[in-house]
């Protein structure tokens, strides 16, 4: 696979020197939107790189899931907002 402007993310996640880092997961990295379009936008990063959710399978695809989920709880619990777009 390329590399893609993901993977320069994860690697600088990697190192901890991503400026929008919110959290190391089970799954990968959550970082903050550079444009904050919504307040609290954020990014789930799986690592190691995928190309899409569907090439992530059994517990990676579940742990990926999960992290998603708990990622929104947060948004929810922080922001104030009345659902999450996933």
């Amino acid at each position: 696979m390329a590399e893609t402007e993901i993977h320069r993310l994860v690697a600088r996640c990697r190192s901890w020197e991503h400026p929008s880092l919110v959290a190391k997961m089970t799954s990968g990295w959550l970082i903050l939107g550079e444009r904050q379009i919504f307040t609290g936008y954020c990014l789930l990063l799986a690592d190691p790189v995928v190309p899409h959710l569907n090439a992530l399978a059994g517990p990676a695809r579940e742990h990926f899931l999960a992290d998603m989920a708990r990622a929104g709880d947060a948004l929810l619990a922080a922001t104030g907002a009345l659902r999450i777009n996933y």
